[in-house]
């Protein structure tokens, strides 16, 4: 994908190859120094589509994690794929052959993050799915959810979680972890009768402890 970036909120881009440059909203952050995570919908698609890209400054890595509506299962349910590749711009020489990639430094490690007005408390039970509880209005836990989900380490301390609720709300949340801040930052998205959307989310984390189950997994990755 090539991009040209117009100012803090609004962007063209276009699959290498096309002629035409397609406009759009788009909303990142700074997760980390020179590390940059942003998203946008890419308008037009059938079925919708929606990108999220980490672009670190400063060795030239990027990841990118595409989504659309639609799976095998279910028109509203959500699919996605991720590319690992590197940045070609200006100012940043990018590495022949290294990349991101997945991960299982956060398996068996558990997080509460306020959202706002609500708290909710993650757990990274493993290597390829989460476990995630709201709290009720008085602080006590509420009902448990399970989902498949994918771990991707950016740099030390700092990694994408990208989890699909399936067979229900029918979510995406996609968000970058800084656990050197203690901070997460990303987008959430989802399609019912009203519409497709992709919304901004972020929240603050406090560690909440960890338990050893990689012993019960080989190859975690």
């Amino acid at each position: 994908m090539e991009y040209r970036v117009i100012d803090r909120k609004t962007l063209s881009w276009r699959i290498h190859g096309e002629t035409e440059w397609h406009r759009e909203s788009y909303r990142a952050f700074e997760i980390d120094k020179n590390l940059v995570f942003f998203g946008h919908i890419q308008s037009g698609t059938r079925p919708r589509k929606n990108v999220k890209i980490a672009l670190d400054l400063t060795n030239g890595l990027t990841t990118c994690i595409e989504s659309k509506m639609g799976n095998e299962y279910s028109a509203n349910e959500i699919s996605y794929t991720t590319f690992f590749g590197v940045a070609e711009m200006e100012g940043v020489k990018a590495p022949r052959y290294k990349r991101h990639d997945f991960t299982d430094e956060l398996v068996g490690k558990g997080f509460s993050r306020t959202w706002g007005a609500m708290t909710s408390m993650h757990l990274y039970t493993t290597p390829h799915s989460a476990t995630w509880t709201i709290y009720t209005d008085d602080q006590t836990l509420g009902m448990q959810w399970s989902a498949p989900c994918i771990y991707i380490k950016l740099r030390e301390g700092v990694y994408i979680f990208d989890l699909h609720e399936e067979a229900g709300t029918t979510y995406e949340t996609c968000i970058a972890i800084n656990n050197k801040t203690m901070r997460v930052s990303g987008f959430e998205y989802h399609g019912d009768s009203t519409g497709v959307d992709l919304s901004v989310i972020g929240a603050i984390g406090r560690p909440v402890g960890c338990y050893d189950v990689k012993e019960y997994y080989s190859n975690c990755c």
